[in-house]
């Protein structure tokens, strides 16, 4: 019996100083980064190490509290390269590390900056008929973004996500939606409210109108000419309608005292919405004013 034991713990202490190799992963850690630096590639956050040492102290080996710790004060902008080295990583003594992979780490290196850059809205979408978009803006109208100094130097404008017009939109509409900025830059504001105007399609062209008077009692008035030439801007949609001309409406109010003779008088011009002048021939219009004659009775 006292054999047997002798043999079996002569056995245990030849399998467990037996020399073996394993794999095991750690993390990978970094200290010292300067504040005005950032890492845009390169960055690991595991690594895998080859140690090799008696069977039974890898057998018991606690990984939990291993990690390689990197420092990177001496980083400059650009590519760094960075070596592994085996002394960095706290390991028994009778253990050895007799490889890293990788065994080197390439990192980019960037200078954080901060840049206020205005705010542009992307949409989408079928515009009511006869209208097409005049104005979009957001408010607020800048954003500012803190990143990678060579990815904010060359933006130009911050795009918003996709703002899907509604089927029914009115003139105006307004709705709050995010920013669309890459995930390394950081920013201010998280959404946006988005402004949209619409404006009606146009037509330019003449149109011919009579001039309405408004006369006062007693007076008898007549002009020259008696019909205006009008050039306007005239939305499509009000073309569409029947009797469209008959909603312009070049009038002359003439207002007390009265002078009887001729003169030039300016006159109005009533146009339905949306409608712009853009000339009137003629300018002026000749007034012919005259006091009614009333007959005695014999």
């Amino acid at each position: 019996m006292l054999s047997l034991f002798l043999a079996f713990f002569c056995w245990y202490l030849v399998s467990g100083s037996e020399k073996v190799d394993t794999w095991i992963e750690i993390p990978l850690e970094f200290v010292d980064l300067p504040d005005d630096y950032v890492i845009r590639s390169g960055l690991r956050n595991r690594i895998q190490i080859r140690v090799r040492g008696a069977s039974g102290i890898i057998r018991g080996l606690d990984t939990q509290h291993l990690a390689y710790k990197a420092n990177l004060n001496s980083l400059r902008l650009g590519t760094n390269t960075i070596l592994l080295n085996q002394k960095n990583i706290p390991l028994n003594t009778s253990l050895e590390v007799m490889e890293i992979s990788p065994p080197r780490l390439e990192l980019e290196v960037d200078r954080i900056v901060s840049r206020t850059i205005p705010v542009e809205i992307a949409w989408e979408g079928e515009l009511p008929v006869d209208f097409e978009m005049a104005r979009t803006f957001a408010q607020p109208e800048t954003v500012t973004l803190t990143g990678a100094s060579t990815v904010i130097s060359d933006m130009e404008k911050v795009l918003t996500k996709k703002v899907d017009l509604p089927a029914d939109m009115s003139k105006t509409w307004q709705t709050t939606i995010g920013l669309d900025i890459p995930e390394e830059l950081e920013t201010d504001v998280a959404d946006v409210t988005a402004f949209f105007t619409l404006r009606p399609k146009t037509r330019s062209m003449w149109v011919k109108r009579p001039v309405i008077i408004d006369a006062p009692k007693g007076v008898d008035v007549s002009i020259s000419p008696t019909h205006v030439r009008l050039k306007l801007d005239i939305p499509l949609y009000l073309m569409r309608q029947d009797n469209w001309r008959e909603t312009i409406k070049p009038q002359i109010a003439l207002v007390p005292p009265f002078t009887p003779g001729t003169h030039e008088h300016t006159y109005k011009i009533v146009l339905p919405e949306d409608t712009v002048l853009l000339e009137a021939k003629p300018v002026k219009l000749t007034v012919t004013m005259k006091t009614k004659q009333v007959k005695e009775l014999e």
